[in-house]
């Protein structure tokens, strides 16, 4: 296929549109992040911690073709590719870090500290890891190929004589933490199940124990305990607020079961507390939340890799539709991920509001 001037102009347009509400969806999540400690929750944290590197990401994606039209021995043309290479897949790992998460607080029981205690091994995991074949192609320089960065389509990345490495250097190690975060949820998912399907048995006894909790529906807070040393469930230690926006594991155990709704206060004895008074809502919310994440980033990647696929396929050919669509969903992480954290922290922006 030939490509005109107007070809090369929209993926410029698509490109600079999809990196400016990237950006603008990164500068939210910073401000209000830093504004109002109701954003601080586990998910928001590590979605605050992701903008720096969609941040770094989108100015590469804002050169566009300015980096393939100054050539590939140019500084801008190097720097663009490295910034590409370096900051580009660094939310398909914060994806799996957020599903860590989520696994620790089912199934380890982790509190809201020990989650952010791990958070600065993710930071330098996320971006640390990524630095070392950034770098590394950035300073390889072949007599026979020459310079592993250079130019392509949408913007100078791994140059077209070094095509296995965009594979194995550029998509591999994405996909690789896409399939380890799916591992994650499909076990995740698994024991949702399992738990809900021991619960169905005790829903009965519990709605005539606790009457309040299906006639409010303006919950505003509904804690889930049980007697110290009860084994039965996973999700004992999930505390649900603010309509569900913010899932934080508690740090003490409880020795009775309690739902708060608005000023009334309902208590179930002890007689009852082998099982837990847990809503479908409570079960998976923090799962839903982090698995959105998760869901954005497939379909950022799936175009972008199709039309990896299709250049390997048919070598010296290129497709404009696959290449458009790279070029739109590839600098969308950062306004995906703002879209989220809004969607999970609207009583925080309310109450900054």
């Amino acid at each position: 296929m030939t490509w005109t001037e107007k070809d090369f102009s929209s993926l410029q347009i698509a490109e600079r549109v999809a990196s400016i509400l990237s950006l603008v969806g990164c500068f939210f999540v910073l401000i209000t992040f830093c504004s109002s400690s109701a954003f601080h929750t586990p998910i928001s944290r590590l979605i605050f911690y992701a903008s720096f590197g969609n941040i770094l990401s989108n100015v590469a994606t804002l050169i566009s073709r300015q980096g393939v039209l100054a050539g590939q021995n140019s500084v801008l043309c190097q720097l663009q590719a490295f910034f590409i290479q370096q900051w580009m897949p660094a939310d398909s790992l914060w994806s799996f870090c957020m599903a860590l998460n989520v696994y620790l607080t089912f199934y380890k029981r982790y509190t809201t500290i020990q989650l952010k205690s791990l958070e600065w091994k993710y930071f330098l995991g996320c971006y640390g890891i990524p630095l070392i074949p950034s770098v590394t192609l950035l300073c390889v320089n072949s007599k026979e190929r020459g310079k592993i960065y250079g130019p392509a389509i949408l913007w100078c990345s791994i140059g077209s004589n070094w095509q296995f490495l965009r594979l194995f250097c550029f998509y591999g190690p994405v996909w690789l933490a896409i399939i380890g975060t799916l591992a994650i949820y499909i076990i995740i998912g698994r024991g949702i199940f399992q738990q809900q399907r021991t619960l169905r048995s005790f829903v009965g006894p519990l709605q005539n124990a606790c009457p309040g909790l299906n006639s409010h529906k303006n919950t505003n807070a509904i804690i889930i305990d049980v007697m110290s040393g009860v084994s039965t469930s996973n999700f004992s230690h999930l505390r649900e607020q603010n309509h569900g926006e913010s899932y934080l594991p508690p740090t003490r155990q409880f020795n009775q079961i309690s739902i708060n709704t608005n000023s009334m206060v309902q208590s179930q004895p002890h007689g009852v507390s082998t099982a837990e008074c847990i809503t479908n809502r409570t079960l998976w919310s923090y799962f839903r939340c982090s698995f959105l994440f998760f869901i954005a980033l497939v379909v950022t990647w799936i175009p972008s890799s199709i039309n990896r696929i299709y250049s390997i396929a048919n070598p010296g050919s290129s497709n404009y539709g696959l290449n458009f669509a790279g070029s739109l969903v590839l600098p969308l992480q950062g306004f995906w991920n703002a879209i989220l954290y809004i969607a999970i922290s609207t009583s925080a922006c309310k109450e900054l509001w």
